[in-house]
Formats: C-alpha cells, structure tokens, sequence
C-alpha cells in the first residue's frame, strides 16, 4: 500500500506472516509472483508459499516453493529451510532427502535436516555424531532437533539422555507451525 519498493514489499510481507496477517501479505505478494524479475517472483513465491502452510493449502505451499527453486532458480537458506520443512511434515521423504543431498550448507539447520536424513535411512550413528555436531555448535528454538536426539539415544538405549532432550525440546517454541514435532 505504501509504495515501497518490490524487495521492502516482501520483506515487509514476511513480517506480516509471522504476525498472523496472512490475508494481507498475501494480497502484496500475489501480483510478485508474475515479476519480470527472477529473484523477485522467486522470494515473493517462496514468502507467498508460507501463508499458503499457515492457511493449510500445503500442496500449493510446496508447489510455490518447488518453482521459486527450480523455475526461478531462488537458492536461499530460508527456501530451502521451509520445503524440507514442508517435506517433512507431508511426508515426502524422498523428496526432502534428494533436497537435503544437493543443498551444501553447514548451518545448524541443516546438519539437523542431515541427520533427519540419516535418520530416515536407518543409519543412527551418523544420524547422533550430526546432532552431537549440531548441539556443540547451537541451540536450536525449535523442538525437533532435540526430539531427533532423544530418538537417537533411545534407539540406542540411553534413556537418561533421551529423557534430557525429550525435556528439551518441550521448552523449545519457535516457529510451532513449521516444526514437524508439534
């Protein structure tokens, strides 16, 4: 409404999504999504794809995640944060493991979705020395590294450490609608 410019307007529509203003920033974001600009469409796809998870149209949030990555090329962190995120949740685990696979990132995010990773294939151990890596470099705000932990120990049979984790991540708030552990 103010005029600001495309980048500010997704940014500020971003903001309005954390603030549950869904409807609003979807109806900034909507004409962004046709830019003659790649970077431009592909940020406002991907904020827009968000409204569409909070709203519960998951599949059109996924599709405008999808073509903000692979039409529009968009390579960020927070893109590829939220579709492994949106995977997760939906199930779609041979989709996020091919994602994860091609992502080369060492941020805390995604040693933990590394891990999911290993976790999915069975192999615990490297699944534990990812969370190990991960919990000395950070402490995640979200739950479901400290669940994955707990899961790990207790696959494991330490359950004093799975009990400390499981703790954990019952503290652990952030972003509640992303989290794939409720």
């Amino acid at each position: 409404k103010t005029g600001i410019p495309d980048q500010y307007a997704i940014f500020a529509s971003s903001i309005l999504l954390a603030g549950k203003s869904n409807e609003i920033a979807a109806a900034a974001l909507q004409p962004l999504t046709e830019s003659k600009d790649d970077r431009t469409r592909g940020m406002a796809k991907s904020t827009l794809s968000m409204h569409y998870w909070f709203s519960g149209s998951h599949d059109k949030a996924i599709e405008l995640a999808e073509s903000a990555i692979y039409e529009d090329g968009l390579k960020d962190r927070n893109t590829y944060t939220n579709i492994c995120c949106y995977y997760l949740k939906e199930g779609r685990t041979d989709k996020f493991r091919k994602l994860v696979g091609e992502v080369h990132d060492n941020s805390p995010v995604f040693t933990h979705f590394k891990a999911v990773s290993y976790m999915i294939e069975g192999s615990y151990r490297e699944a534990g020395i990812m969370l190990s890596r991960l919990f000395s470099e950070a402490s995640p705000s979200y739950p479901d590294p400290y669940v994955n932990f707990a899961v790990v120990h207790l696959h494991y049979g330490v359950l004093d450490k799975a009990e400390e984790y499981a703790k954990m991540a019952a503290k652990a708030s952030a972003m509640p609608e992303l989290a794939v552990y409720g």
